[in-house]
């Protein structure tokens, strides 16, 4: 009986010192538990973990079940392999948030500006995309990407859990093709590329920290690269490091200009509307066709239908997918003096090839 006794006084006297180290002054606590987070990158279109090719710095926010209690950034790339991020927490339950890519010289915030630790919460923490003047964003932005676990972590416990990433960034190619045949040069209602504005509308301009998109005042994204020589159509890689991407030479002929926008916009989602709009600068009165307004998620997702993707899952193929384009075909209407759509093709940057080249059909 004795023995028992002084057996049981350790134990109880454990037990309260873990108690008030769980509800106390974290950093006052010696680690209890030996985990750790490590990273991957495989959903996307291809077959590889991309983790440690495209993500350069992570950032990481533990919450329990009320409060932020634990941050750290890590920026290391490139990482070790088998990279991973110690966590000196205690036993608990908690949601885990990485960001990727929250680099210094990005327009990124994440507010409040300065997270305080027993107080800000899992729903008042936000994510946010920096804007100029009119709630516009023109920036070429570098890949963002998010991942969330929920851990239960035991006393004692020794593990690694790895938390799959998701880019929360977008290109988008947006190509006008002008064809000129019978127009008259010298009418007023002639429209050029350097008369045309392309623009870009949507309300994914900040995400909560459970990665979806929070109602606020549209953002406007202008391109943040224009280009209508050719060259960019013509030859390929468009930027050295970047992925080379190859057009059908039937946009050059004679009779047709086209013009290239490139833009970087933040995650897709469905039933968020991301509005395409091409316009004049200086529209003339008589032109109806003086603007052109498409809400491209409804475009992609006739895309993945028309090109055999599942539907069941349609949030998930936008997250896989990195690239778009959406061609605008637009014709001179003798008639009406002026330009029509003559059609619209949607198609994603990697399934394009110019004929003649490697991949090709």
């Amino acid at each position: 009986m004795i023995r028992y006794k002084l057996l049981v006084l350790p134990v109880l006297c454990l037990m309260i010192f873990m108690q008030s180290c769980v509800h106390g002054d974290l950093e006052e606590c010696p680690p209890m538990v030996s985990y750790a987070v490590a990273f991957k990158y495989t959903n996307h279109t291809g077959t590889t973990d991309r983790f440690y090719d495209d993500v350069k710095k992570i950032n990481l926010y533990v919450f329990d079940e009320n409060n932020l209690i634990y941050t750290t950034t890590t920026e290391l790339s490139p990482y070790d392999t088998n990279f991973n991020i110690p966590l000196d927490i205690p036993m608990g339950n908690y949601h885990i948030i990485a960001w990727g890519n929250v680099l210094d010289d990005q327009p990124f915030s994440v507010t409040p500006a300065e997270f305080v630790k027993g107080e800000t919460t899992l729903g008042e923490a936000r994510f946010i995309l920096e804007r100029i003047a009119g709630n516009l964003s023109q920036s070429e932005l570098e890949k963002l990407f998010y991942g969330e676990i929920e851990a239960e972590i035991p006393l004692y416990v020794s593990r690694i859990d790895t938390m799959s990433l998701i880019n929360d960034t977008k290109r988008v190619r947006v190509v006008l093709h002008w064809d000129h045949t019978g127009e008259v040069r010298e009418t007023e209602d002639v429209i050029d590329y350097d008369e045309v504005q392309v623009s870009m509308k949507g309300s994914n301009a900040v995400y909560n920290f459970r990665n979806n998109f929070v109602e606020t005042n549209n953002v406007t994204y202008k391109p943040y690269y224009f280009d209508y020589t050719g060259g960019i159509l013509a030859t390929g890689p468009e930027r050295p490091g970047e992925m080379t991407v190859y057009y059908y030479s039937d946009a050059f002929t004679e009779v047709t200009n086209t013009c290239v926008y490139d833009f970087t916009i933040l995650r897709m989602m469905t039933g968020s509307p991301v509005t395409l709009t091409i316009e004049r600068k200086k529209k003339a009165v008589s032109d109806p066709y003086g603007l052109v307004t498409v809400d491209i998620i409804e475009s992609f997702i006739h895309y993945f239908n028309e090109n055999g993707f599942s539907t069941s899952d349609r949030q998930n193929l936008f997250d896989k997918h990195d690239y778009y384009r959406v061609d605008f075909y637009f014709n001179y209407d003798k008639l009406a003096g002026t330009y029509v759509t003559g059609g619209i093709k949607v198609l994603d940057w990697t399934v394009i090839k110019q004929p003649g080249t490697p991949g090709a059909d």
